[in-house]
This record gives structure tokens, C-alpha cells and sequence, in this order.
């Protein structure tokens, strides 16, 4: 085995710096999602003092940096007097994140096609050179070829060693992205309707003074 792994060494080193590469970005992954997911039951105690119009102590109170984020920024909305899409502002906070986030997520598809080819490539250049050896040795024994073979067909199996996890993690990374966005999109709606319920207590306030 130790000598079928150095025969390919020379194909087996990118499909290696693509591993490190792969596990560097899923823990790098893990961790920030963990920062930006919130339980459910810390989640709906944010949310409960958003109705109740405690965005400060919301933003304090909250353990997810998007989240965190978000809420400071919705205290500035209800600091402006003038009408802004405040909506589309909370939005475009939330879209940021959720960018920042997708486009390293992406990333382990990609690589994980790339360690495939890697892998292919290593083989098909593999059996290259053992049906040359045989043409130029004259050789047809069997065993030769069996071994040359299977030395070759290393490299796709390390290919497919590494991406068989990277499509796993990232079917598990993407499913935590789409609970931060469902997060996101309804802390929002809280928001909202909090500010509009405020609009619509100053209107109800100013007609009755007006009378």
C-alpha cells in the first residue's frame, strides 16, 4: 500500500492540499453558523422583547452576530423622521449576512468537483503510463497490469474520500444557512409590524389632540 501511495505522490498532493483546504473551510463554517443560529428557545425570547418594542435590550440579549446586527440596525429606523424603504434597510442588513455566508458555502460543491477530477485525472494518467511501460517492456502479464491498475484507480478513490464529506457538509451547512435566513426574515416581520404599530399609535394620538 505504502508503495502504490508514493508511486501516485505526484497526484495525491493536490487532492491533499484540496483536503486541508476543504477542512479549514467547514470548520471555519461551523463555527460562524453556530455564532449566527440561534435555538429556538433563546430565538423566541429575542422576538418576545421585539414585540414589546425592547430593541435594545433584544440586541444586547442576543448571542447571534446576525441577529445582533440586525437589531442595531432597526434602532436606527426608529430614530429617522423621515420615510425611508425601512424594510428594504432591514433587508439589505439581512441579505448582506446571508451573502457573506452563501458564497463560502458554495464553495464546497466546487471543491468537491475539483477533487473528483483530481482524482480522475491521477488515474487516467496512472493507466497511461503503466499501458506504456507494458508496450515499451513487451510485457502482457496480468499481475503487472492488475497492479498498475489499482495503483492508478488511488487517486480517484482519495478524490472521491474527500468529496463524498464536503457534499455532506454542505448539505448540512446549507440547511443551517436556510434557519438563519427563516431567522432573519422573521425578525424583521416582528419589527415591522412593531414599527407600524407605533406609526399608528403617534397618528391615533395626534387626531386626538387635534380634537
Amino acid at each position: 500500500m505504502l508503495e502504490m501511495i508514493r508511486e501516485s505522490f505526484t497526484y495525491l498532493i493536490p487532492l491533499f492540499l484540496v483536503s486541508l483546504y476543504l477542512l479549514a473551510l467547514i470548520l471555519e463554517l461551523s463555527l460562524t453558523l453556530k455564532k449566527r443560529v440561534m435555538r429556538e428557545n433563546h430565538f423566541s425570547q429575542i422576538l418576545y422583547l421585539v414585540d414589546k418594542g425592547r430593541i435594545q435590550e433584544a440586541a444586547e440579549a442576543s448571542r447571534s452576530l446576525s441577529q445582533k446586527t440586525l437589531l442595531k440596525g432597526s434602532i436606527r429606523i426608529f430614530q429617522k423622521n423621515s420615510p425611508t424603504d425601512r424594510e428594504d434597510y432591514l433587508f439589505d442588513i439581512a441579505v448582506r449576512e446571508l451573502e457573506k455566508i452563501n458564497r463560502r458555502v458554495g464553495l464546497l460543491p466546487s471543491l468537491a468537483n475539483i477533487s473528483t477530477l483530481l482524482g480522475l485525472l491521477g488515474t487516467v494518467a496512472g493507466m497511461i503510463s503503466v499501458f506504456y511501460k507494458m508496450r515499451v517492456s513487451g510485457s502482457s502479464d496480468p499481475y503487472i497490469l492488475a497492479g498498475g491498475i489499482s495503483q492508478a484507480l488511488l487517486t480517484t478513490a482519495a478524490g472521491l474520500i474527500i468529496a463524498v464529506p464536503a457534499y455532506l457538509f454542505h448539505l448540512i451547512l446549507k440547511n443551517r444557512v436556510h434557519i438563519m435566513e427563516e431567522q432573519l426574515e422573521l425578525t424583521i416581520d416582528r419589527i415591522m409590524n412593531l414599527y407600524r404599530e407605533i406609526r399608528e399609535d403617534a397618528r391615533k394620538k395626534a387626531r386626538m389632540e387635534e380634537n
